[in-house]
């Protein structure tokens, strides 16, 4: 599988060379031909490290897991900064795209010493190659669904408000990458245990969606409520516009963490070919609802963006449905109950907002992060079966720290 995860990132990598004409062309930035292969170079890297995150996982080393990619990421933001300091200027962004994978697999190399065999036939991985060949398929349909927005309004408003939406975009990507890959890491070695063990899969599935949906509502509430002060606080008053932009992608944030556990639905019940159709049928849907979204503002396309999130978390629900096997109607209803928990406490900062801007801009940001999150779990434990609820999600936490 080495060889093949390495073969792959080549074949993206060498894919993204090739495309340089092409992408300098729809974005009228010559520049961008020599920050392209630092892209490039990230792809192979990625290809290179895979296994070796693997061998991690399945050694249930999961704080060594964590550990890598935090410091693969401190190395990178340190030599950007260094590089910025000495007048490289988008340069340092460039180098710190290459640098966080090449660090990444320089660390979980020496921590894994995994050393790959040649390749050899009879090594029983065509089962394993479909499997990833099915993922691989479904993620890349989610690159795209995810990029169009990009590539459209950088199409059709310019590059100031592509810049925007970009920040807003990674501000939006922050949480998701910093929780959903490891946690998925630990959760599906957990509960193939528990599945080993003759145990309750679904219910601890259920209760693992609780806690995870439970953290992304919770911190983008918190985002969401605060960003008309946090933002500009911040970045400067320069990004004041990105708000609006933010605040519409947190909503498709929030749901994207209910819907991770989906994708570890069809990982244990090995159904990734059903992965695959529910992404052929749901990313077109959130491509042509962006597209929609592009021609009025760019604001309109962060909602598009949100609502093709929810499309694909519906559409994996109703696939996993046929499946008997995962608990979809209840990972719904609970998805539904915290999001709509959230989107509620959101709305109360929003009604307070006038009272709110009296305040320095720190003091308006922790109001706003109080009140919301108050207003939140409020609403989350005075409806019934609320405490019961957060109960489960702490047993999960406690379940996936052992």
């Amino acid at each position: 599988m080495f060889w093949i995860n390495t073969g792959l990132g080549t074949l993206l990598a060498a894919a993204l060379v090739l495309s340089t004409p092409l992408i300098v062309a729809l974005y009228g930035e010559p520049s961008l031909a020599g920050i392209i292969p630092f892209a490039a170079a990230a792809l192979l890297s990625g290809g290179l490290q895979a296994q070796q995150q693997i061998h991690l996982a399945r050694s249930l080393r999961f704080n060594t897991a964590a550990l890598t990619e935090i410091g693969a990421q401190l190395i990178a933001t340190g030599l950007a900064i260094s590089l910025a300091w000495s007048g490289y200027g988008v340069w340092a962004l460039a180098w710190q795209i290459a640098a966080a994978p090449v660090a990444l697999f320089v660390l979980r190399f020496a921590a894994a010493r995994f050393v790959p065999k040649a390749p050899r036939r009879g090594a029983a991985t065509q089962p394993l190659i479909r499997a990833g060949l099915h993922v691989g398929g479904a993620q890349l349909l989610n690159f795209a669904a995810l990029n169009a927005s990009t590539v459209m309004i950088g199409n059709r408003w310019g590059a100031a408000p592509l810049g925007q939406y970009g920040r807003a975009a990674n501000l939006t990507n922050m949480p998701t990458q910093a929780v959903v890959g490891p946690l998925t890491n630990v959760a599906i070695p957990t509960l193939n245990r528990l599945r080993r063990e003759g145990r309750d899969v679904n219910s601890a599935l259920l209760n693992i969606h609780t806690l995870i949906t439970l953290l992304g509502v919770t911190m983008f509430t918190a985002a969401a409520s605060s960003a008309p002060w946090l933002i500009p606080l911040v970045l400067g008053q320069d990004w004041a516009p990105a708000v609006g932009i933010f605040q519409a992608l947190s909503a498709g944030g929030a749901v994207s963490f209910a819907a991770t556990c989906c994708f570890w639905g069809f990982l244990l019940n090995d159904a990734t070919r059903s992965l695959l159709i529910s992404d052929l049928i749901a990313k077109p849907i959130s491509v042509v609802l962006v597209f929609a979204g592009v021609l009025h503002s760019v604001e309109a396309a962060a909602i598009a963006h949100s609502a093709g999130i929810a499309v694909s978390w519906l559409t994996n629900l109703l696939m996993l449905a046929r499946l008997n096997s995962f608990p979809s109607l209840q990972s719904f209803l609970v998805g539904v109950r915290l999001i709509a928990a959230g989107a509620l406490g959101v709305l109360s900062v929003t009604v307070l907002h006038s009272e709110l801007q009296r305040l320095p801009a720190a003091g308006a940001v922790t109001a706003a992060v109080l009140v919301s999150l108050s207003i939140m779990m409020l609403a989350i434990t005075i409806t019934p079966g609320g405490f019961k609820l957060i109960r489960g999600a702490w047993r999960s936490a406690a379940m996936l720290r052992k």
